[in-house]
This record gives structure tokens, sequence and C-alpha cells, in this order.
């Protein structure tokens, strides 16, 4: 037979652990301070202009010098982006049209100028790729994390487990 001060005991104990395992669950889905930005001129200078986006933060995508083409492309983008509107890019085979659209996407978020992006792929596939390599810059990329940490460091808290979003916490 039990005492009715062993439930009180028991329901106690219970408690506590419960309490002890939500302190631990939320201390572990914390991701810590996020630093400030290391270079502010950097960023505003890139938050200003898409093209020195491309290049200060994605030059390894963006190799070779720009064609007037390309400078036209981004200026278009550049100005949808800030603007609103649409267009339509037509550009030989390997250009950079899909690299302009990634990168064009981590800018437009990164700066905040827009919430939201569409990408869209010629088939199911190709989209998938284009998520993958947007999601390999963002958890790679020293330099984006640098002057983006605010967007950086979570996804890399992450660990590539997209699940893990759900439950992250920053300062509880």
């Amino acid at each position: 037979m039990i005492a009715a001060g062993d439930d009180d005991r028991y329901d106690r104990h219970k408690s506590r652990e419960r309490e002890r395992n939500a302190k631990a669950s939320r201390s572990g889905r914390d991701i810590g301070q996020i630093p400030p930005p290391v270079n502010p001129a950097n960023r505003a200078e890139a938050t200003a202009s898409f093209r020195r986006f491309c290049e200060r933060y994605l030059a390894e995508r963006f190799t070779l010098a720009w064609s007037p083409d390309h400078l036209a492309a981004i200026a278009k983008i550049e100005t949808s982006v800030r603007n609103g509107g649409l267009f339509a890019l037509a550009m030989p085979r390997g250009n950079g049209k899909t690299t302009l659209a990634e990168a064009a996407a981590i800018w437009t978020v990164a700066t905040g100028l827009r919430r939201f992006v569409l990408i869209v792929g010629s088939t199911s596939a190709a989209a998938q790729e284009i998520l993958k390599s947007i999601k390999m810059e963002l958890e790679t990329n020293d330099l984006l994390a640098a002057d983006w940490p605010e967007m950086i460091v979570p996804i890399r808290s992450l660990e590539g487990i997209a699940n893990k979003c759900k439950g992250q916490l920053h300062g509880g």
C-alpha cells in the first residue's frame, strides 16, 4: 500500500524532472548570441547595390568580367526587387542566368528588401537544384556569415537539419 505522502513526493519529483528536461531542451535549442556584422561598411555597400553584393559576397560564383548583358540584367533585377515588377531574361545557355537568380534571391532576403522570393525552375529537378545551391551558399559562405550573422547563424545552427528550425530559439 502507498501512503498519501508518497504520491505527493512522486508528483513533485515528476514535476521537477519535467521542468529540468524542458530547461535542457530550451537551452539546447537556443542558438545563443548573434554577433554584430564584422564589416558594416561592406554590408551597407552591398545592400545599396546588387552588383556589389555579387562581387563582394559571391565572387567565387562570378569569376568572369561582367558583359553588357549581365550589367543590364543586374540593373533590371535590382529595379524589380526594389520597385516591384517583372521582366524576362534571355541569355545563351551557360551565361549565368540561374546563378544571377540565386544571387538575387539571397541578396533580396539578406537585405530585407522582400520577405519572400520565388524562383521557378524549368522542371522539378531543376527547382530542387536551385534550392540546394542557395542552401549550400547560406550554409558555407563565410563572407555572408560575417556581415549577415542574423541570417546565417540561425541557418548554420540547424546543422543541415531543417526540422530543427521549428524548435529553434534565440534568447528564449
